[in-house]
């Protein structure tokens, strides 16, 4: 894990904040879980580099084993 200080605050590498948000995502209400994709997308146009790694994420599934209405979108703005 990358990272450093600057001051009281400590500074994580954009992947290091990506897998830390990610990580919390199947705990979270379809509401947070909509927040939380629009951040992926944030996170894309600041830091292209890490576009490729949120591309693999593994977005739940509904019941139907069908990707969810709301997370099915981030592959659209990708």
């Amino acid at each position: 894990m990358k990272w450093s200080w600057n001051g009281l605050l400590c500074v994580f590498s954009p992947i290091v904040q990506f897998q830390l948000l990610h990580s919390k995502f199947h705990l979270c209400c379809l509401a947070t879980r909509q927040l939380m994709l629009s951040t992926y997308v944030k996170f894309v146009n600041l830091f292209p580099e890490i576009k490729a790694q949120i591309q693999q994420v593994n977005l739940p599934t509904d019941t139907a084993g069908k990707p969810s209405r709301v997370d099915s979108r981030l592959t659209l703005l990708l």
